[in-house]
């Protein structure tokens, strides 16, 4: 079985009496075994016949035969596509396959600091049309993500130079790397940005999200907890539940079991858009227990406030409240952090991410699919990324950090 469902085992036809299923069994994010079972067409009038209180079995050989072809089937469907143990559907492998202008078109309303002016959303759209009419010529405006290479790029941008718009050629450039960096960086959809060595003025791009070594780590977690507890807090829950801020920040108390000591992810938060469930590790949960406020309701948001006061009209946050805050007051603390310890470019929030994959390939002994299975990435390819600094031992599935 391919490797993205190894926690799926090989489909086949279940009998119950007169009646057939297709079932195969399959383990959910805890290592439970479960059945998924479907009789589809199999127990329609094609095949049983009722005979007073009884159903009898006709048309036996075309039955096998229909039996065996959705068995296959499904065998494809778990070949090509991931099976989510969590929702119980089968969810597309890879979305690099969509087409590029549906990200160049949501990227232009992507806000990785504050929100974009109306001006600077029309400079971009108006960027798209003329990449789209590129594309268009070429019969190339359904090209998906991952069809695109720096090749294709190197001609569009050599025909703007040809229309005289040689001063426009890095305004391009510029905004397609930033396009590409928010399909690798954000949406983590493709494993590298393809325009990476196509540069402006001879610029290498340099390296971001790395890891942190284990020394300057215990020390950010140290300058962060003396700067604000719930920062402190936010950056090890990154790097213990592997996901991004932005979810976390999303989350709201009825997302969490504090006796099952787990967070379900919905997929409208998670931008793999993978149904997750995530259980945290005993020392965090109690320490997230310590600090549920009185009267906390279901609607309330981690790491929310009740607004703002003080000299710097800071946000009076709570590990629970009903206001969000947002994840632009988290990242000036982050910068905070950056001027006290002097860090070097390219350690940034998402390194905890990016650490804590490497802890739990090193010392917790994670395969690919251990994190795949974890994180909801959709290809290894992606891990790559996240990989490169640790040295992997393997080990079976484990369920925490």
């Amino acid at each position: 079985m391919e490797s993205l469902n190894k926690h799926c085992e090989t489909p086949f036809v279940a009998k119950d009496k007169s009646k057939w299923y297709i079932q195969f069994w399959y383990k959910d994010s805890f290592g439970a075994r479960k059945p998924y079972k479907k009789a589809y067409d199999l127990n329609k009038a094609d095949y049983l016949k009722k005979v007073g209180n009884n159903l009898v079995e006709i048309n036996k050989t075309e039955r096998k035969s229909h039996a065996q072809n959705l068995v296959n089937s499904l065998k494809n469907s778990l070949l090509k596509q991931y099976f989510n143990p969590n929702t119980r559907l089968f969810e597309s492998l890879d979305k690099a396959d969509l087409p590029f202008i549906g990200y160049l078109k949501d990227f232009v309303n992507y806000n990785p600091r504050k929100k974009r002016s109306d001006n600077t959303k029309e400079l971009y759209k108006s960027y798209n049309r003329v990449i789209e009419e590129f594309l268009t010529k070429r019969n190339l405006s359904a090209i998906a993500l991952n069809k695109v290479t720096k090749e294709l790029v190197s001609e569009f941008l050599l025909k703007v130079e040809d229309n005289g718009k040689t001063g426009h050629r890095d305004n391009y450039l510029r905004y397609l790397k930033g396009c590409f960096k928010y399909c690798v960086d954000y949406l983590e959809v493709l494993p590298k940005n393809p325009l990476q060595i196509l540069n402006t003025i001879n610029n290498q791009d340099s390296e971001t999200n790395k890891a942190y070594p284990s020394e300057l780590l215990e020390l950010v977690l140290a300058e962060s907890k003396k700067l604000d507890y719930h920062f402190y807090l936010l950056l090890r829950l990154i790097y213990y539940t592997l996901r991004r801020p932005s979810e976390l920040l999303a989350l709201q108390y009825k997302n969490f079991d504090f006796d099952k000591g787990t967070i379900s992810f919905h997929s409208s938060i998670i931008k793999t858009n993978r149904t997750l469930s995530t259980r945290l590790p005993k020392h965090l949960l109690e320490e997230l227990k310590n600090n549920i406020p009185r009267g906390v309701k279901r609607d309330d948001y981690f790491f929310g406030n009740v607004g703002r006061a003080g000299k710097k009209n800071e946000y009076i946050k709570s590990l629970f409240a009903s206001c969000k805050t947002p994840f632009v007051h988290f990242q000036d603390k982050f910068k905070t952090i950056q001027k006290r310890l002097n860090l070097e470019k390219g350690y940034t929030l998402y390194s905890f991410k990016h650490s804590g994959i490497v802890y739990a390939i090193e010392e917790m002994q994670w395969s690919d699919y251990d994190i795949i299975s974890y994180t909801g990435h959709t290809d290894t390819a992606i891990l790559g990324r996240y990989s490169r600094d640790a040295k992997r031992p393997v080990k079976e599935h484990t369920g925490t950090i």
